[in-house]
């Protein structure tokens, strides 16, 4: 499931291209939910390519979107190339906190993947850059074909709150920029 903004920032094409490269593959569906720029567009590609493995759906209301998210067996964090350091997929953490699979499509390294490479994070994910369109389809099909894991969902309310984070950001900048008493 990729649910979000679709717009330029988040450029779906490899992840159209990996579900028509799946498409033969009954077990594995694609979600595309959400709204903005690029979202009839999606729409289009799948109706004009007979895509059945495809569905798009618009934004969800907010009192259903833990139910939307909890009903994917994977969920996408997509970020465009020339993103990387002006925004950040904040959805990465809703992801985390169900405790489902995670697929990063996106420049690498990057924050994500410094996330999901943290021996405490704990969930199985796969990635693949833009363009990567059959690298993708395979560790799609790899992801979901291993054993389900666990759905262990990372605490949030520890791990990432302004309480944890701000003291290791603040002592950071104090090693770049030291205050002279």
């Amino acid at each position: 499931m990729y649910s979000g903004n679709h717009s330029p920032v988040h450029p779906l094409d490899t992840l159209m291209r990996a579900a028509e490269h799946l498409a033969d593959d009954p077990s594995i569906h694609f979600c595309f939910v959400g709204g903005g720029s690029e979202f009839q567009r999606i729409q289009r590609w799948a109706d004009a390519g007979k895509l059945t493995n495809v569905l798009c759906l618009p934004y969800q209301p907010l009192a259903q979107l833990s139910a939307s998210l909890s009903a994917a067996d994977a969920h996408v964090v997509v970020m465009g190339d020339a993103m990387l350091g002006l925004v950040h997929p904040c959805k990465i953490y809703n992801i985390l906190g169900v405790g489902a699979p995670v697929i990063y499509l996106g420049p690498q390294p990057s924050h994500v993947t410094e996330i999901l490479n943290q021996p405490a994070a704990g969930h199985p994910w796969c990635s693949a850059r833009h363009g990567e369109n059959e690298l993708l389809a395979n560790r799609i099909r790899h992801l979901l074909a291993a054993p389900a894991p666990r759905r262990i969902p990372v605490d949030l309310t520890t791990r990432y709150t302004k309480s944890a984070l701000l003291p290791p950001f603040i002592a950071g900048l104090e090693k770049l920029m030291p205050l002279d008493s």
